[in-house]
């Protein structure tokens, strides 16, 4: 298989519509795009990226937020809303774990647009914090960057804020 030409790729990241915010992620990566190339297709890494995303799910429902870290790069930074930037692992742990103790039992992540281009991958998701009763407690949206890392995919960047 051969390898697209920067140019090439640019062309395909640009047809996609981020806003604008998603429009800067967008323009960057492109720009790594020119770095290093990716043998991986989107839904390859689209693949990847929501079978993680289950793993994640599933260690914040029971409670294992150093498994959730796992899952992160480790200089990995998360954005939680309202807050902070906050790096590294044990960063994941805490936001995790105190997003648990206010109430949110559980995390679903839905993963609505990905892209790939050398060692890093944008997601674009939503997601939704359920109450015990299974109620919604906030709904919002995520953009995320992936790290590949010896061979791992992992976040890396993890911004996300609430729909209200």
């Amino acid at each position: 298989m051969s390898q697209p030409e920067p140019d090439e790729i640019c062309a395909q990241i640009r047809s996609h519509s981020f806003g604008s915010f998603g429009a800067s992620v967008r323009n960057f990566v492109c720009y790594l795009s020119k770095r290093k190339f990716s043998t991986m297709d989107g839904q390859d890494f689209k693949d990847v990226v929501v079978a993680k995303n289950e793993k994640l799910m599933a260690a914040y429902k029971a409670k294992n937020f150093p498994a959730c870290a796992e899952l992160y790069s480790e200089d990995c930074q998360i954005f939680p809303p309202g807050a902070p930037a906050t790096p590294g692992r044990q960063g994941v742990i805490d936001v995790y774990s105190k997003t648990y103790a206010c109430g949110a039992e559980t995390l679903v992540n839905s993963t609505d647009e990905v892209m790939c281009c050398g060692e890093l991958g944008v997601e674009l998701a939503s997601y939704k914090l359920l109450k015990p009763s299974g109620n919604i407690m906030e709904h919002g949206k995520a953009i995320v960057v992936w790290k590949k890392t010896k061979g791992e995919w992992l976040l890396h960047w993890d911004i996300f804020n609430a729909n209200k």
